[in-house]
């Protein structure tokens, strides 16, 4: 298993920074909120308004905004933060300095490209605190411009996104998948969670939800609670976490992990792999050469069409 960090929002990013150095030197910053966490941007800051707005920033000049980050999920949520360079004209973002502070103790500090490098992939990031469920942190952003910086820097931009995210558990059957659409994720309550067309991440949380993959090979993590999960169409991945869940893999070559719990799988259209993991579990392979495995406990395999391969304590229409 390996972490990997992940935004908790699809299309919005946590922090909306635009940093732009013209002959009126303008900052520029957006704030927005998401899941199961609530914001505190700062006195007088609404949600989708500007966190930063500073203009004829001088070299030397420095900027902080102070943000509050609250847990309301009913769990603890490990916090990390990546930096997503939009566009850098100039090289601006090699004399602006950012330190990031948690609860005054500072985390981080170097200039902002190196800030963009050090999170350019998904699988690295800055780790904040896991923050209890109830629990909150304070973060400082410092934007410094370099004293000694020259004019060549007037006229020049740079536009990045902040974005604090979650570290996931992955199955190691996700590792490899590039995805191509954003996380989508879900919240302690009883969610609905559509995949769309692409290859995306999708995480439940706690709830009894339903989720959908849709149009591609996704991974699909459901969590605590009595999940409804259909992959759709695609290769996908399936890991149900803890409850009695009912998975269906739909079209493709899916694999299935369940959990511990009492669950119904059926594989679907494909080569299907199965595995029923803790509880007492059923088991269908549907169309397809697929391998059951009912793990342990008491478990019944119905390989259906196909020639399938069974381990379960109960096997029907299974060739090997």
């Amino acid at each position: 298993m390996t972490k990997k960090l992940l935004t908790l929002t699809i299309t919005i990013p946590l922090l909306l920074l635009l940093f732009t150095i013209t002959n009126r030197r303008h900052l520029v910053g957006t704030a927005q909120a998401i899941g199961d966490l609530t914001v505190d941007w700062g006195p007088g800051i609404l949600e989708g308004q500007p966190i930063f707005t500073v203009s004829n920033m001088a070299p030397g000049q420095t900027e902080t905004r102070t943000v509050t980050v609250s847990n309301g999920a009913s769990s603890s949520r490990p916090l990390g933060i990546r930096g997503i360079e939009v566009s850098d004209t100039g090289n601006l973002s090699d004399v602006l300095l950012l330190e990031i502070k948690e609860n005054g103790v500072s985390l981080y500090l170097n200039s902002l490209s190196q800030f963009f490098l050090d999170t350019v992939n998904p699988d690295t990031g800055i780790p904040f605190s896991t923050l209890a469920s109830g629990a909150s942190a304070t973060y400082e952003f410092i934007v410094t411009f370099d004293p000694d910086a020259g004019d060549q820097f007037q006229d020049q931009s740079v536009v990045f996104d902040l974005k604090i995210g979650i570290f996931v558990e992955l199955p190691e059957a996700c590792q490899n998948i590039q995805f191509t659409q954003p996380p989508i994720f879900g919240t302690q309550n009883r969610d609905r969670l559509h995949g769309g067309n692409g290859r995306q991440l999708i995480v439940s949380f706690e709830g009894n939800d339903v989720i959908s993959g849709g149009n591609a090979g996704d991974c699909i993590l459901g969590g605590q609670g009595n999940d409804v999960i259909s992959g759709g169409n695609g290769p996908d991945i399936i890991d149900t976490g803890e409850g009695d869940d009912r998975i269906t893999g739909g079209n493709g070559n899916d694999i299935v992990m369940a959990g511990p719990g009492a669950d119904r799988i059926e594989g679907g259209n494909g080569h299907d792999q199965v595995f029923g993991q803790e509880g007492n579990d059923i088991l269908k392979g549907g169309n397809g050469n697929d391998t059951l495995d009912g793990g342990p406990d008491t478990d019944s395999a119905d390989g259906q069409l196909g020639t399938d391969t069974c381990d379960a304590e109960t096997e029907t229409h299974c060739e090997l």
